[in-house]
């Protein structure tokens, strides 16, 4: 059974939530499976991708691969590797991307946090293009239809101006 390259992509896209995790994977991927086609030794082919993985992905990465399973992994033959890797990446460039700007780097599980609130809220296979900008400091800032949207401490602050000389004269007073 043929499986093509959106279900691929929609495999793949399942436990992955940003673009460069993307990118990466897909890199992991074609390596993986033109290591294991196209290299000749005496293990079988699930096991030449594992090998391959546990050589060159890190942990989250390697993880995330198995977790596509024989589905993804078995789809590859000699003569469609190359077609069938262009073609998810072709497939890739229409998967909808949400971009968001934060005061620091995120950890892998907050990141997953984010990426599976989008796909509740939004479209089911959105990506996140994660940036680390410390002006948004106290809150994000996120891009949504084409506009700049920013929730952060200083937007708050420059919509309010003497806030908090008000709240500290009006504690002051107490």
């Amino acid at each position: 059974m043929s499986v093509g390259p959106a279900e691929l992509l929609t495999t793949i896209v399942s436990n992955t939530y940003t673009v460069s995790d993307l990118d990466r994977r897909l890199g992991l991927l074609r390596g993986c499976v033109e290591s294991a086609l196209f290299t000749e030794t005496d293990m079988s082919y699930l096991e030449e991708c594992m090998l391959y993985l546990e050589k060159h992905a890190s942990e989250v990465d390697m993880v995330a691969v198995k977790e596509w399973g024989a589905l993804v992994l078995t789809a590859f033959t000699q003569r469609n590797v190359r077609t069938l890797i262009k073609n998810i990446y072709a497939a890739s460039e229409a998967v909808s991307v949400f971009t968001i700007y934060l005061p620091c780097a995120f950890p892998d599980a907050e990141i997953k946090m984010i990426g599976d609130w989008c796909r509740r809220e939004g479209e089911s296979n959105v990506l996140l293009d994660v940036h680390v900008d410390a002006s948004v400091v106290g809150g994000c800032a996120f891009v949504a239809n084409d506009t700049y949207q920013e929730i952060s401490f200083a937007s708050r602050m420059q919509e309010t101006p003497g806030l908090i000389t008000n709240l500290l004269t009006q504690y002051a007073g107490k």
